[in-house]
């Protein structure tokens, strides 16, 4: 819901999406989209990329000038605290 799109704090056990809009400045054959969750102190505690999605790997390519939307969906189910979110193509 509307409401809902700009949320910088979430419950530990309620189900999250992320969306990124990525535009493309160059011709990419195999994009890779990709999420970590670090400590402040830079702790890895979760990440995954698209090469890790549904057991298989799938790239689009995109061309300079293309946009498209990357969902990252999960459940956290971290303690209380402060988290760094991380993403990168």
């Amino acid at each position: 819901s509307e409401e809902r799109a700009h949320v910088n704090h979430f419950r530990a056990t309620e189900k999250i999406s992320l969306f990124l809009k990525v535009k493309f400045h160059a011709n990419i054959e195999k994009p890779i989209y990709g999420l970590t969750i670090k400590t402040p102190d830079g702790i890895t505690l979760y990440g995954t990329n698209s090469r890790d999605w549904d057991g298989k790997i799938s790239y689009t390519p995109q061309k300079k000038g293309d946009i498209t939307i990357v969902e990252f969906s999960l459940t956290p189910r971290l303690i209380s605290g402060h988290y760094i979110l991380s993403v990168g193509v």
